[in-house]
This record gives structure tokens, C-alpha cells and sequence, in this order.
């Protein structure tokens, strides 16, 4: 009974890929996975059919190669030239995959440098390894390059990354990012936000109350705003906060942006 009403965990490999294919696929030689998420680049209309045809050819390799080794894969479709946008897909998954309780992996090795760096920042913030497939050699002809990717790897060389702690903000403080990743926010509209997911300390109603005291409350809830989220996230320099007139703005900065779109949470707006 037990047994059948434990969620089983499964293995799971996240390969942002790019014109390689013995560093996606080396893993697998000697280690189990039941899913692979392939993270690849086939847009059309942005970039020529030259480019997204090398792109898809290196993605049907891999799958004859997961297909043979009976491994299930999603393929992602994602912009591998926005760091954000691999940020925001990689994470997201992450995120999705850890809520199953399932074991994720993440391959920083079979993509280019800058989808390689959002790989590494993902796993990390998340913390699930990250690992580095090396290369024996390099493909120095069209038919090792068809073969093999750019990397030609015989040996299974396989290093798993140190993991350095990246703290993210909480739950709504990340909410607050998102919010102000659209345009910037005045604290009164931050706190009608915080109110309308009813948030603690956002929760009082003001049915029957009287004109001052709803002023005495939207005061308090102001403060809280103030001390427990937004003197937070100036600290840590993901927002600014500005005086206009009478209002006080909040606009998100680089940093900011980075950690709502490394949080998972972020929406797809694409």
C-alpha cells in the first residue's frame, strides 16, 4: 500500500544544446535518466534557416541517440541568445521538476558560452548540480563534426560543478520583481497588489471602517511594505525607489530583472 502511494522519482537531465553532440549525450553511457529537456533555438522568423537547420540537425542526432538509449525528452523552444529567456526557461522548469521531488541535472557543456553561464546560474540558484562534460578532442572536419558535434569526447570525462549560494528574495518580495519587470510601481499600487493576493499584513478589511482609520491603515500597510519587502530589495540593489510629487516610485533594477527571471516564477511573455 505504501509502496504504491510513494511518488517515485525520476531522474532528470536539462541540456540547453547547441551544435554538439557527444557532450549531451556522454552522460548517458554509463548513468541512468528517465527525462531529458532539450532547450534549442528553432525560430525562423528571427534567425536564418542556415542557422536553425545546422540547430536541428544537431537536435535529431541527440534524439536518435536518447531514442536508442530509450530515454523520454521534451524539447524546449527558447531564444539561446537572450541570457534572460534561457534563464527564465531553464529555471522554470528546475522549479517544475523540483515540485515532482524529482532529481534534476543540468549540462552546462553541450551549448555556447552565454547559455552556458545562464545554465550554471540556474542550477546553482536552484541547487541541483551542474556538470561539465569534457572534450578528448575537437572535430577538425565536416564528418567528425557530423558525428560527433564540436566536441569529439571518448572517455566519459565528467565534472560536477561546486554549487556557491545564491540567496533569493522570498516568495513575495520575488512577486514585487515581477510586478515592477512590466514598468515601474508606486508604493501605493505595490500595496493594492499585495492586498488583492491578500498577503499577511494586507488583509484587513475596510468595509466598516471610517475614513481615518482607513487612512491610520493604509499608512501601517505602507510601512510594512517598506520594512519587511522593499528596504530589502534596495539593500541587495534589485530596486530603486524615488520620490515623484507626493508618490514614492519603485523601478527594478539589471539585478533585479536577473533574479525575477532566475526565480522559476517568472511568466513566459513571449
Amino acid at each position: 500500500m505504501w509502496e504504491a502511494m510513494r511518488q517515485i522519482e525520476e531522474i532528470v537531465h536539462m541540456i540547453p544544446l547547441g551544435h554538439e553532440i557527444d557532450r549531451a549525450i556522454k552522460p548517458f553511457d554509463s548513468s541512468k535518466a528517465n527525462r531529458v529537456y532539450l532547450f534549442v533555438v528553432r525560430d525562423r522568423v528571427k534567425y536564418s534557416d542556415e542557422m536553425i537547420d545546422k540547430q536541428e540537425f544537431f537536435l535529431d542526432k541527440v534524439i536518435h541517440h536518447l531514442d536508442e538509449r530509450k530515454i523520454k525528452y521534451d524539447i524546449v523552444d527558447v531564444d539561446m541568445f537572450d541570457i534572460l529567456e534561457v534563464i527564465r526557461c531553464i529555471s522554470s522548469k528546475i522549479v517544475e521538476e523540483k515540485t515532482k521531488n524529482n532529481l534534476v541535472y543540468v549540462n552546462m557543456s553541450a551549448c555556447g558560452r552565454l547559455t552556458s553561464i545562464a545554465a550554471t546560474l540556474s542550477a546553482m540558484t536552484h541547487k541541483v548540480p551542474v556538470y561539465y562534460v569534457s572534450a578528448d578532442n575537437y572535430s577538425l572536419n565536416e564528418g567528425d563534426l557530423q558525428e560527433h558535434g564540436i566536441s569529439i569526447c571518448k572517455t566519459e570525462k565528467i565534472s560536477i560543478l561546486n554549487n556557491f549560494e545564491i540567496t533569493l528574495p522570498d516568495y513575495v518580495g520575488i512577486q514585487i520583481l515581477i510586478q515592477l519587470c512590466e514598468k515601474d510601481r508606486s508604493a501605493k499600487e505595490l500595496r493594492a497588489f499585495l492586498r488583492k493576493n491578500k498577503v499577511e499584513g494586507f488583509t484587513k478589511d475596510f468595509e466598516n471602517v471610517s475614513h481615518d482609520q482607513q487612512r491610520v491603515e493604509l499608512i501601517k500597510e505602507l510601512m510594512i511594505l517598506d520594512k519587511r519587502y522593499l528596504t530589502k530589495l534596495e539593500d541587495k540593489s534589485y530596486v530603486l525607489r524615488r520620490k515623484t510629487g507626493r508618490e514614492i516610485a519603485v523601478s527594478i533594477t539589471d539585478s533585479g530583472r536577473y533574479v525575477a527571471y532566475i526565480s522559476g516564477l517568472m511568466p513566459n511573455t513571449t
